[in-house]
């Protein structure tokens, strides 16, 4: 495929816009899209920060929660970046890879934990390790939640939503 970085992030935002506003993906035997996380989802001026090593999942998610959730979001690469711009914008949620060079996941999450201005944004882990073995690491570390990789991109602001109770607000 030619092209090479910038011709997969086009072709992310093409099938990501497409399946949220219905020209891919299912439909019933009504011609109704079968979304039902995007229906679930409402859209609002939440804030998230997406933290993941990886450029195509972080411009994936990135993606997801802006155009199937409607939310605000701002990425980056590092643990390190994600402590700073968490206190700068303390943004709604946090999104963050466990595995990421430097300063990983976890430590990330400790940082978040300790400063008094980041301490209460909720942080949901996205781990491509086994959930079972995660959840048991992870158990003490007041989290929101935890999200399998990989994820369904159409499913994704249904998941953190669902994780956050952000469905459930009027």
């Amino acid at each position: 495929m030619s092209g090479g970085k910038s011709g997969v992030s086009q072709a992310i935002q093409t099938w990501v816009r497409s399946r949220a506003h219905g020209t891919g993906g299912s439909t019933s035997a009504g011609g109704v899209h079968d979304h039902p996380s995007r229906a679930a989802v409402r859209v609002t001026s939440r804030r998230v920060l997406v933290v993941d090593d990886d450029d195509h999942i972080r411009e994936v998610a990135t993606l997801a929660l802006e155009v199937v959730g409607g939310w605000r979001v701002t990425s980056t690469s590092s643990g390190e970046d994600a402590a700073r711009i968490a206190s700068d914008e303390h943004p709604d949620a946090v999104l963050l890879d466990v595995m990421m060079p430097g300063v990983d996941g976890p430590s990330t999450l400790a940082r978040l934990r300790e400063d008094p201005s980041t301490a209460d944004i909720p942080v949901i882990l996205l781990t491509a390790k086994n959930l079972s073995v995660d959840q048991r690491d992870f158990s003490q570390m007041a989290l929101a939640g935890m999200i399998p990789k990989p994820f369904d991109p159409m499913a994704l602001a249904g998941q953190v939503a669902d994780l956050l109770g952000w469905n459930e607000e009027p």
